[in-house]
């Protein structure tokens, strides 16, 4: 489990064909705390730690996450958001993220405000029922807040310190990032899609 609170970012150093999987190496501040087999969100995916230097962990990823994520599109120096998974003992600052992207969303358009930016997104019909408007998403492991949601597509407005302190700098219009849906919400609506079933019988 994480908090979608962006710790460092990485850069990724080395990518390697895995069966129909891929392995990525990751050059990062944060490797010497880092033990082999545990869990850090890359970019929003929920990663195992298959290995590790003082300078770099390797990862693993298998092709649903291929189908699902951006990792095919991953290129040789490309900035990456990490986060370490949360202890018992942590702030939830941003919200409850497992992890497990979804799917991609892509950026419709990059607004400068001065210090702030406003990021559009474009959605697909699959996640529309686990948005609200002000309420939690996470794109590239980044807890952000849903604003002005549409019917296909929603908005993000990012302070200053989020910018800069993550991959969202070097983002461009048109490009995909990872997203997953708040997890409250699809417990929620499966509840509800259960209750109407069952109304039905």
């Amino acid at each position: 489990m994480f908090t979608g609170l962006i710790e460092t970012v990485g850069i990724v150093t080395a990518i390697s064909a895995l069966g129909e999987g891929r392995e990525v190496a990751i050059k990062t501040s944060l490797s010497p705390s880092l033990t082999l087999g545990e869990s850090v969100a890359i970019d929003g995916i929920c990663s195992t730690v298959v290995k590790f230097t003082d300078s770099d962990f390797t990862v693993q990823f298998l092709k649903e996450t291929l189908d699902k994520t951006t990792v095919p599109h991953w290129s040789l120096g490309r900035v990456v958001n990490l986060e370490q998974a949360m202890l018992p003992t942590t702030r939830l600052g941003g919200h409850v993220v497992t992890g497990h992207v979804e799917l991609t969303v892509r950026i419709a358009a990059i607004e400068n405000r001065g210090p702030w930016h406003v990021f559009e997104f474009v959605f697909s019909e699959t996640v529309a029922p686990y948005l609200i408007d002000k309420g939690s998403v996470t794109l590239d492991g980044i807890s952000l807040t849903v604003v002005d949601l549409r019917s296909d597509r929603f908005s993000c407005h990012i302070i200053p310190h989020t910018f800069l302190s993550t991959g969202l700098q070097f983002k461009r219009v048109r490009e995909e990032v990872n997203m997953e849906p708040d997890v409250m919400a699809k417990y929620f609506y499966r509840f509800y899609q259960l209750e109407k079933e069952k109304s039905h019988v």
